[in-house]
C-alpha cells in the first residue's frame, strides 16, 4: 500500500516502519505577480497503474497538473520526484482511462476529455526531486505552457455555476428564452437556453399574490398524473386540481391560512405538509 499526503506546499510519501518521512516541495510558478507567503495545495489528483509502472497527476490550485513518481530502492521508497505535466482548468475531480484518456470535471464550467499523447518522461521540463537540496523556506520554481502532452478530444457543457438566471422573449419567439451568466473569470460566460419541446399554454388560473414556491403532488404512489398543484404565499396555501380544467380545491386536507415550507407524498396515499 502506498500512502502519500498533500499537504500546503508540500506532497509527502509517508513510510512505513523505521524509515524516514519523504517530502518534496510543490514548485511555483515563475511569477511576478505570484505572492510569495500564500500557500500551494493540490486540488485533486488520480492514479495510472499498469503491469510495469504507476503514477500520480496531481493538479494545483492553479490548475496545473504535475506528474509524480516514486523512485525505490528494492521495496523502499527513496525519492519522491515532480515533474510538470500540463495545465487545464482547476478540476474537482479527475480519472485516467485505461484507453490512454483524462477526464477533467471542471470545478467551474464545461468538462473536458484530453487524450495523453506523451507522458512527458522525454521532454526537457526539470525534474524537482526530494533528494534536491534547499534552504529552509526556498521551493522550486516552473514555467507554465500550453498543452503539450494532452490533446483536447471532446468537451462537455456545463452550467455551473449559475450566477444570475433571467427569464425573457427577446429573440421574440413567443416562448421565452433563459439567460444565464455563469462561470468565473476568464471562462465566464453568458448563456441563452431554449426550451426543447414547445410550451402549451394548458389553462389560466388568476393567483391573489406572487407565490413563493410552488409544487405538484399526486394521491397516491402509482397515479401516473399529479392531483394538486400546491402554490404557497407569504401568508397562505392555495390548493388547485389538475384535471381537464384547473381549479381552487377546499377540502384537500391542507391548511390553507399559512405558508407551506414543503409538501410531498409519504407512503402509499399521504400527504405531507
Amino acid at each position: 500500500m502506498v500512502q502519500v499526503e498533500c499537504s500546503e506546499n508540500y506532497i509527502t510519501y509517508k513510510n512505513f516502519g523505521d524509515q524516514p518521512d519523504i517530502r518534496c516541495p510543490i514548485p511555483r510558478r515563475r511569477n511576478d505577480l505570484d505572492d510569495p507567503e500564500r500557500g500551494m495545495i493540490f486540488v485533486c489528483s488520480t492514479t495510472h497503474t499498469t503491469k510495469s509502472m504507476f503514477f500520480f497527476l496531481a493538479q494545483a490550485e492553479q490548475g496545473d497538473i504535475f506528474k509524480i513518481t516514486l523512485e525505490t530502492d528494492k521495496d523502499t521508497v527513496t525519492e519522491n520526484q515532480l515533474k510538470y505535466f500540463d495545465t487545464v482548468p482547476v478540476a474537482a475531480a479527475m480519472c485516467v482511462l485505461k484507453t490512454g484518456f483524462l477526464f477533467v470535471a471542471s470545478e467551474f464550467g464545461n468538462h473536458y476529455l484530453y487524450q495523453i499523447a506523451h507522458l512527458g518522461d522525454d521532454d526537457d521540463e526539470p525534474e524537482f526531486l526530494s533528494a534536491m537540496p534547499l534552504e529552509e523556506g526556498d521551493t522550486f520554481f516552473f514555467q507554465p505552457r500550453p498543452l503539450k502532452n494532452l490533446v483536447l478530444v471532446d468537451e462537455l457543457d456545463s452550467l455551473l455555476p449559475i450566477l444570475f438566471c433571467q427569464t425573457a422573449d427577446l429573440a421574440n419567439e413567443d416562448t421565452p428564452q433563459l439567460y444565464v451568466a455563469c462561470g468565473r473569470g476568464p471562462r465566464s460566460s453568458l448563456r441563452v437556453l431554449r426550451h426543447g419541446l414547445e410550451v402549451s399554454e394548458m389553462a389560466v388560473s388568476e393567483l391573489p399574490g406572487n407565490p413563493n414556491a410552488v409544487w405538484t403532488v399526486c394521491r397516491h404512489i402509482e397515479d401516473e398524473f399529479d392531483a394538486y398543484i400546491i402554490v404557497s404565499f407569504m401568508n397562505a396555501t392555495l390548493v388547485l386540481s389538475i384535471g381537464e380544467t384547473v381549479g381552487k380545491v377546499t377540502d384537500s386536507g391542507f391548511l390553507g391560512t399559512t405558508s407551506t415550507l414543503s409538501c410531498s407524498l409519504l407512503g402509499d396515499d399521504a400527504l405531507v405538509h
